[in-house]
């Protein structure tokens, strides 16, 4: 474990120090943990009603400090404050509102019709019950949203939450615990830790019952062989290297306007955001042109400042990262339309766009995570879907045209998680849809029923109600019982109408029989 005991937060528009925090040493960590897993019963056994009483009551406060919300995304990691308010804040609210509001209905027991003849009496239930402590590992790009949705669910499913946040973004972390406990939750339910790696694998170390983990695919590999060591369940939204695919009769105005933001919101750190588009040949030039100017108008400066649309990169080491795609992009015979000239030192680094051959397949080795992207005109759509397809992610991809049928048979043929037509990346925004990644971006449900599913472990309850009657499968086994299993096999699944006739006065008979049989001797084995 490092020795530094402060974690300081690290202004990336200035440079200063805005905070700082005691690192968590192991030990914390595992105190965490037991704390959490202590209060688990009590949390387990409170109604829906109350834990939805508490989540909506943070959802208030969380409405009331809004600007303190924002402004503290905005100073961590760098998002102009528009976007920490909107896209963080407000979808955020949207979040924790859809579970609040639907909770009960989830966790309710699903009842299940079984269709074998011999079964269909009985009660047969899926019972939703918490899995105990969880563990939630969160990303410095999306502070609030992305932890969030993993929170919110998981405390109004009955489990414990211990939550480690970036350790570029810790005061977010220390704030979320206050909301928390402001709203009425009890001490120990909900509890943070702070650091680094070791601090995530000091959590996987003590065992939690679930871990969910937001970052690359790089360290999402390593986590999810070291819970493998324990058996700890995991849930995995990774990275991506986001195609979009803008067709012949795409509205090419409002199409550069929507992929200009989706390529350069919050600078480019998404892991949805847009990376490469793949532009039909017959519109490429026209496209391109807009698509440049758009990018061009694009203000970037202090992300606190309302009338900026870009700020700085959140993490200064990521702008040398950002040089070296954009010179390998160039030796493999790319065109830079715009950003060139306009690089800025430290953590500013301008929007930039490449061109590249007709056809080319994708020239970013890596996830990009920053403000760059590349366009790339196709002969024909069948050709951009299998350049999109040709990468090892499998996040989110978009498809722009005026047929919105059309769009729908394009997405299917995408191999990703999540498809937007005429729009990207606010889908993550939508606290109903699914979101989850294939290929390398990830394993496992957020956001929306499934997501919540994933807080729960299914028990299975089976009763027959006629708790005199012993059952003809049971032992001792023989002929007779031979006979009425031929029977009853034609009579469930045979198609020949005749021969399931034949068996029926058998299959009643027996059953008669037997009725009669248990009546006389209830105690026969």
């Amino acid at each position: 474990m490092p020795t530094t005991k402060q974690l300081n937060s690290i202004n990336p528009a200035t440079g200063e120090i805005i905070g700082s925090v005691t690192r968590s040493t192991e030990q914390d960590v595992v105190n965490a943990v037991q704390m959490a897993r202590q209060h688990c019963p009590d949390w387990r056994e409170t109604s829906v009603r109350q834990r939805q009483t508490i989540l909506a009551a943070s959802r208030q406060l969380l409405l009331q400090r809004r600007d303190e919300f924002a402004e503290l995304i905005t100073a961590e990691m760098g998002r102009p404050i528009t976007e920490s308010l909107v896209m963080e804040v407000q979808a955020s609210l949207e979040l924790i509102g859809y579970y609040a509001g639907h909770a009960a209905k989830m966790l309710k027991p699903e009842r299940l019709q079984l269709h074998n003849l011999f079964f269909a009496r009985r009660r047969s239930l899926d019972i939703k019950k918490p899995l105990g402590v969880i563990g939630v590992i969160s990303p410095w790009n999306w502070p609030l949203l992305i932890p969030l949705g993993c929170i919110v669910p998981a405390l109004l499913a009955g489990n414990c939450v211990v939550h480690k946040h970036s350790e570029h973004t810790p005061l977010i972390n220390e704030t979320l615990l206050r909301l928390f406990r402001d709203a009425g939750l009890p001490e120990g339910v909900f509890q943070i830790v702070h650091g680094a790696g070791e601090a995530g694998q000091a959590l996987i170390d003590a065992q939690v019952d679930k871990l969910f983990f937001t970052g690359s695919t790089r360290i999402g590999s390593h986590v999810m062989s070291e819970c493998s060591k324990n058996l700890i369940p995991v849930v995995l939204e990774l990275g991506g290297q986001d195609a979009t695919l803008v067709c012949a009769d795409a509205h090419l105005e409002t199409a550069s306007s929507g992929l200009v933001w989706g390529a350069f919101m919050n600078a480019g750190q998404n892991c949805n955001a847009v990376e490469r588009i793949y532009v039909h040949q017959s519109v490429a030039d026209a496209f391109v042109r807009r698509f440049v100017e758009k990018t061009k108008r694009l203000r970037m400066g202090d992300p606190m400042n309302p009338e900026v649309d870009m700020g700085p990169l959140a993490l200064k080491q990521e702008f040398g990262k950002m040089q070296m795609m954009l010179k390998s992009a160039q030796e493999r015979g790319s065109i830079i339309r715009c950003g060139e000239h306009r690089q800025q030192d430290g953590h500013y680094f301008a929007p930039t766009v490449v061109v590249t051959e007709t056809d080319q397949p994708n020239i970013w080795g890596d996830e990009v995570f920053g403000p760059l992207v590349s366009v790339t005109p196709v002969t024909d759509m069948e050709k951009a879907v299998q350049l999109a397809n040709d990468n090892p992610f499998g996040l989110t991809a978009s498809v722009w045209t005026r047929q919105p049928k059309a769009g729908e048979t394009l997405a299917m043929q995408l191999e990703t998680g999540t498809v937007m037509i005429n729009d990207c990346i606010v889908s993550f925004g939508f606290p109903e849809a699914p979101w989850t990644g294939l290929k390398q971006s990830g394993i496992g449900w957020m956001h929306g029923k499934k997501g919540f599913e994933e807080m729960l472990s299914v028990q299975y309850i089976n009763a027959d109600r006629q708790f005199r009657r012993q059952k003809f499968w049971w032992f001792p086994y023989g002929e007779r019982m031979l006979d009425s299993m031929q029977a009853g096999l034609t009579f469930l699944h045979s198609r020949n109408v005749l021969n399931k006739i034949k068996v029926v006065i058998k299959v009643i008979g027996r059953f008669w029989r037997e009725l009669l049989l248990n009546r006389n001797n209830p105690d026969k084995l």
